[in-house]
């Protein structure tokens, strides 16, 4: 887009500019001039080109220009220049060669710009209000994010709200992204509302903290592609380094805790290992006297016969020497590692040879030792619970070993 703004005639004149690269590529872009232009905008062109010779056509008349600078927008990747045109008598004479001088002139922002959203209404004639945000501002400017902006030139009426104060302005759109947003002027506001507003921004940013205007200070304010919708949005979601930081702690504090749980669930699962052989003690001295042929209930048979015959419980017919129904059925069936019952299994033996039993040993031990427990139990006919500190072994069922020193009783 070119634009052209002078003084002079007042008809404006298609002109053509082509042939400014150090190959002599030509390049064409169509612009306005009304009279002797003071300053034209010469953007989108194909390539950058260094300073030379710029040939400008009007109505099949060549005019000669001279350019010293051109630059390259950073963000948008257009080619754009400056370019202030000195008054000439050129007035559409037949003469095919008029020298013109081109001058580049690159003013400074008269306002500093910041990084400070601002709540923004604007109004174009009778049009309904458009409320956007701007990105940053300045006490001359803002630059609005919109998908859809306005084109260059339209005037505007604003509103511009300073946490609860308000001012009001008129404005022109200078740069127009569309995707983005546009860049606008403010062409009329009260001088004190211009303060508060330069005020307001500055004290938004404790260390004064402002937008520069260009890294290298060779552009026009206006040449600047300001596609940075982001001025003021950080992005979210977490470092690698704080993802890091996270999972070691995690793994800290797991380190500390599992062993400490691991631990609590072994105490608990030999707690029940003590209960258990306590309700087989309470079990046995019932079974003697049930069934006193049989005396106690011992062998491989010896934890099943004094529970239900199925997991149902007890028949109705009632219970009987193989199934007497004095403990439960989980406790009944846990003999193997496989079957065991809170992390231990069980096993009766006697040294009585034949019925009647009169002696029986009952022996706990764990599933899986340094896990699911670590000491074994034993007791015996006398009902005294004995408990190894560390038994990693077949459950005890011999009554000399169960009543050793190796088996202190348990408090």
């Amino acid at each position: 887009m070119n634009h052209g703004h002078g003084k002079g005639t007042d008809r404006a004149s298609e002109f053509e500019k082509k042939g400014s690269s150090a190959d002599r590529r030509p390049l064409f872009d169509a612009y306005d001039e009304r009279g002797s232009c003071e300053r034209s905008l010469l953007d989108s062109l194909l390539q950058r080109f260094a300073p030379g010779d710029i040939a400008i056509e009007r109505d099949g008349k060549e005019v000669q220009a001279t350019t010293a600078l051109t630059a390259e927008a950073e963000v948008a990747r257009k080619q754009q220049s400056g370019a202030e045109l000195e008054p000439s008598n050129y007035q559409g004479q037949s003469t095919s060669q008029d020298s013109r001088k081109v001058t580049l002139t690159y003013d400074r922002r008269r306002f500093t710009r910041y990084k400070v959203p601002l709540g923004v209404v604007l109004r174009q004639s009778d049009d309904a209000p458009l409320y956007v945000s701007a990105s940053d501002a300045s006490a001359g400017g803002c630059y609005v994010e919109t998908i859809l902006p306005l084109p260059r030139g339209t005037k505007l009426s604003l509103i511009i709200w300073l946490e609860s104060n308000k001012l009001s302005a008129t404005g022109i759109v200078r740069a127009s992204d569309p995707g983005v947003g546009m860049g606008i002027e403010f062409l009329s506001m009260k001088p004190a509302e211009t303060a508060q507003l330069e005020r307001f921004l500055q004290s938004q940013l404790p260390s004064n903290e402002a937008i520069s205007d260009f890294a290298d200070g060779n552009f026009l304010p206006e040449l600047e592609p300001r596609i940075q919708a982001d001025h003021t949005h950080k992005q979210s979601g977490f470092s690698l380094i704080e993802l890091l930081i996270v999972v070691a702690i995690i793994l800290i504090i797991a380190s500390i805790s599992i062993p400490n749980l691991l631990r609590a669930r072994i105490s608990a699962n030999e707690a029940s290992a003590a209960s258990s052989v306590r309700t087989t003690n309470t079990a046995q001295v019932s079974f003697y006297s049930t069934y006193p042929a049989q005396g106690y209930s011992t062998g491989a048979t010896g934890m099943s016969a004094l529970g239900p015959p199925a997991i149902t419980g007890c028949p109705a017919s009632g219970p009987v020497v193989t199934a007497a129904c004095l403990i439960d059925w989980n406790l009944s069936q846990a003999t193997t590692v496989a079957k065991n019952k809170s992390g231990f299994y069980f096993a009766i033996g006697s040294a009585s040879g034949a019925a009647p039993f009169t002696q029986y040993t009952v022996g706990g031990s764990a599933a899986a030792f340094n896990q699911t427990g670590v000491r074994g139990f034993c007791s015996n006919e006398d009902g005294v619970i004995h408990a190894n500190p560390s038994w990693n072994a077949a459950p005890q069922t011999t009554n000399t070993v169960c009543a050793s020193a190796a088996w202190p009783q348990l408090q």
